[in-house]
């Protein structure tokens, strides 16, 4: 039997290759990875889908040991820095 992965969050590509997807404004190009109906850049309200690169550099993590019910637990939460 196959165990199919289901991503906990709408920015989180599983496949072979997995990857985070942000939406970018389509006015001033400002990624977010939540869900918004206006940018808190510029205010405009139309987004676009934009992978991000795998790389980068990070600036912060932390270990969470106790998440919100139904979410597994430990798990790494980071800030991480990339070149886009």
């Amino acid at each position: 039997m196959t165990v199919k992965q289901v991503p906990l969050v709408d920015y989180l590509h599983i496949g072979a290759r997995p990857y985070l997807k942000a939406k970018a404004c389509t006015s001033c190009g400002a990624r977010f990875f939540d869900r918004r109906i206006a940018c808190g850049n510029c205010g405009a309200q139309e987004f676009e889908n934009a992978r991000v690169r795998n790389q980068g550099v990070v600036t912060s993590f932390t270990i969470v040991h106790r998440a919100a019910p139904g979410i597994p637990a430990p798990y790494v939460s980071a800030i991480i820095e990339t070149d886009d």
